[in-house]
């Protein structure tokens, strides 16, 4: 019974690692909406439809989409073509896991803050549920 058990629980997380890069996308995506929504909106002028600022403002998520994407799919391309002792190799798995843990880091705080404006009941937090 104990061996069914363990191997279930390591296809399941075989399993996961598969999903794994989508959901972390999907909490990002739903962090930087969350981020356009609430606080770019008070610092890009967005009434001037044709300025700058509205553009900023239209296309952040999609942005830091694909900007997610690309250092997703470049550390993918770096582990394909260069090995591990490799300097800079070593520099970007470096640079791109700094990166990804901040990015971690906002979405765990902007998803924390959305969740407690919704449990206080704030009319602005629109991304708690899907």
């Amino acid at each position: 019974m104990f061996l069914k058990l363990q191997i279930f629980y390591l296809n399941l997380s075989n399993t996961l690692v598969y999903f794994a890069p989508s959901i972390l996308l999907f909490t990002f995506h739903l962090t930087m909406q969350t981020i356009r929504e609430d606080y770019l909106g008070q610092i890009f002028a967005i009434g001037n439809p044709t300025g700058i600022g509205s553009v900023i403002y239209e296309t952040f998520v999609s942005i830091m989409d694909f900007l997610y994407c690309l250092m997703f799919f470049g550390i993918i391309f770096l582990s394909v073509h260069l090995t591990h002792s490799n300097k800079r190799y070593i520099y970007y798995i470096y640079f791109f896991s700094t990166c990804f843990g901040l990015f971690a880091v906002v979405t765990f705080v902007i998803i924390l803050v959305d969740t407690i404006k919704g449990f206080v009941g704030a009319n602005n937090c629109t991304f708690i549920f899907i």
